[in-house]
């Protein structure tokens, strides 16, 4: 989730941590905005396997787009897509080069308040070192056509 804030006297765009903890580093307070701040004790995380189980994972393939329901209703939520490759699970970050469009992503989208699963045009995962994963694979001129996938969920702030 990321916030465009007016504090200190400077306009910025920072996630809501980041944001946090500037304002208790330098103990200044919102300039007349009120700041996106969660508390430890309003975040929540669960993982979720839209389609399938934690034992048995439903597969994502290359070019689908899938609409879940929020887990947490009425509430912002920061997603993160999530394949299972080698009995490891990891973001696949994203691979994008003429006609190859690689990867994973996930998000909420609002005021719809669902999460909407992307995967990329060709495949669902590139190399380590071409699309910033952490499985430290090298798939050379091929990439991953399918894989296992979850999401993991974490609840922030109540709308306002």
């Amino acid at each position: 989730m990321q916030a465009i804030q007016k504090f200190c006297g400077w306009h910025v765009r920072l996630s809501a941590n980041i944001l946090l903890s500037y304002l208790k580093r330098h103990s200044c307070k919102a300039d007349g905005v009120k700041a996106l701040l969660w508390t430890d004790s309003q975040m929540q995380s669960v993982v979720i396997y839209p389609g399938g189980t934690a034992s048995s994972p439903a597969i994502i393939s290359a070019n689908q787009r899938i609409v879940v329901a929020n887990t947490y209703p009425g509430y912002h939520v920061h997603v993160e897509a999530q394949v299972s490759v080698g009995n490891r699970w990891g973001v696949t970050g994203w691979y994008d080069q003429s006609a190859s469009q690689i990867g994973v992503t996930a998000s909420q989208l609002l005021p719809d308040d669902v999460i909407v699963v992307q995967s990329g045009g060709t495949h669902v995962m590139h190399s380590s070192y071409a699309a910033g994963n952490p499985f430290n694979v090298n798939y050379g001129s091929s990439a991953l056509l399918s894989a296992p996938w979850c999401l993991v969920v974490t609840r922030l702030g109540k709308f306002t």
